[in-house]
């Protein structure tokens, strides 16, 4: 919150007074934390569902199709399908969609 407040703070001065700079090196820090807050809800989800595959199959997929309801572009990398497999290597093919995979 403290990033965005600043890139407030100095987008709403008047131009001549507003540091592009600063601007621009709040946006990229919010991109980049935009995307590591996927990265990391991307890996918790793939944790839980396979804590719960063993006993609970029907809920570790509930937690994947809810996952892929918010990010549907997890759906076409593959992503979800080799989860479910419980295949090892289920976040090849992110990078590009997920920049901190």
């Amino acid at each position: 919150m403290s990033m965005w407040a600043d890139w407030w703070h100095e987008t709403s001065k008047p131009s001549p007074h507003c540091n592009e700079a600063e601007v621009n090196a709040c946006i990229s820090t919010i991109a980049f934390l935009e995307d590591d807050y996927l990265k990391r809800k991307v890996e918790f989800v793939a944790e839980i569902h396979a804590l719960l595959e063993p006993g609970d199959k029907a809920r570790a997929d509930a937690v994947l199709e809810d996952l892929e309801i918010l990010y549907p572009v997890l759906k076409d990398t593959g992503f979800l399908k080799r989860v479910m497999e419980g295949d090892g290597g289920a976040f090849v093919g992110l990078r590009g969609k997920l920049p901190q995979v």
